[in-house]
């Protein structure tokens, strides 16, 4: 890996006056233009904007209080059950680099996007462990072929020399509700109850 970065051209010396607020409003519209002319792009990201709050919501802020509450863990099986989702995004990644080309990428990518709700929704409804592990290895799975299909769109629809500013929209518009999404998960947990909040999100995602 050293060696390789050590033979790595070195990049090309321009002026370009440093950072500037103009310079920034353009790439930002320049980004924004990119992604609205090409509609499998915004669609997505608008979609993803508010199913990354389902999914990484009861991941993310009510998995501890299920572990606790209702599994009657400790942070020993939380620990467990976090390492699950890495192995599908692994057996994913492997399975998927056996394909040159994945046949219908918009049906297998919300198709995926349903599972991994699915896989996080059945944590609500008091389980054995070891199906728990297997909804997170679903889980796991689908999101790295939802993740491998959207570098590959964005590759094949995004000019290169926008590359950067797209995807720097992309994560804007990706994650950007993320916080609202936790806070609104902890009221939930308090309001309807942990089990009842990973139903919920695998209903809506």
């Amino acid at each position: 890996t050293v060696a390789s970065l050590l033979n790595l051209p070195a990049p090309t010396s321009t002026d370009q006056g440093g950072f500037t607020l103009k310079q920034f409003k353009e790439d930002l519209r320049d980004g924004f233009g990119t992604i609205f002319s090409t509609p499998v792009l915004w669609v997505a990201i608008l979609v993803f904007a508010f199913t990354n709050i389902t999914l990484a919501g009861p991941y993310s802020i009510a998995m501890p209080f299920l572990v606790q509450q209702e599994l009657g863990g400790d942070e020993k099986m939380l620990g467990f059950i976090y390492a699950i989702f890495p192995i599908g995004y692994a057996i994913a990644s492997l399975i998927m680099g056996s394909f040159q080309k994945i046949r219908h990428r918009g049906i297998v990518f919300y198709v995926c996007g349903a599972i991994a709700g699915i896989g996080l929704g059945v944590f609500g409804f008091g389980l054995p462990l070891y199906l728990l592990v297997i909804a997170a290895l679903l889980n796991g799975a689908a999101l790295e072929i939802d993740g491998l299909i959207w570098t590959n769109l964005m590759q094949e629809k995004v000019p290169p020399e926008k590359m950067g500013r797209v995807s720097s929209v992309d994560s804007l518009g990706s994650f950007a509700l993320l916080p609202i999404g936790f806070a609104f998960t902890g009221w939930l947990i308090d309001t309807i109850g942990v089990t009842s909040v990973f139903i919920a999100a695998g209903v809506v995602t």
